[in-house]
């Protein structure tokens, strides 16, 4: 029986620049060390590896904050993205249907409330916002949704009174 190997999606292993120069100095002084052996003792990919060992210069000549990994990304219209959610939910519990449109212009009213004069609400903007936040573009419909509860009560009372 002829099986394939199953691939498992490696997590992403971001290394320091320190662990890096550590990985680099250990290939450079041990004869028998191989690249596969680096990839599995670092829990990195064959590539990876090979792109480290190219770019040893440039990772040995960088003497920046040797525990930093990665900055971490801070999206601009970060204020503008939860004052916009909070306003969404609070229409969205007075049943009030809103489009994109809607939500992209309310972001620009937000956003030059704030300041933010560099923010734009793209389409790609849009639809990240929509993912990142699990929005569905359900419509509000329904009797439910529609009637208003005073007028089913008085309506339910008036029954009572004819049967």
């Amino acid at each position: 029986m002829n099986m394939k190997k199953m691939h498992i999606k490696r997590k992403r292993n971001d290394l320091s620049l320190e662990e890096k120069q550590k990985m680099l100095k250990l290939f450079d002084e041990e004869k028998g060390c191989s690249q596969r052996f680096l990839a599995s003792k670092y829990n990195l990919s064959l590539g990876c590896v090979n792109n480290l060992l190219k770019c040893r210069n440039t990772i040995f000549e960088t003497n920046l904050n040797m525990k930093q990994k990665r900055k971490p990304h801070l999206r601009s219209g970060h204020e503008v993205d939860a004052a916009l959610y909070e306003w969404f939910q609070i229409q969205r519990t007075r049943n009030i249907s809103i489009s994109g449109d809607i939500l992209q212009e309310k972001a620009l009213k937000i956003s030059e409330h704030l300041g933010n004069l560099n923010f734009k609400a793209s389409n790609g903007w849009l639809q990240s916002f929509i993912s990142r936040h699990m929005i569905s573009s359900k419509r509000i419909i329904g009797e439910s949704k529609t009637v208003d509860e005073r007028f089913v009560h008085n309506f339910v009372n008036f029954l009572f009174l004819i049967v």
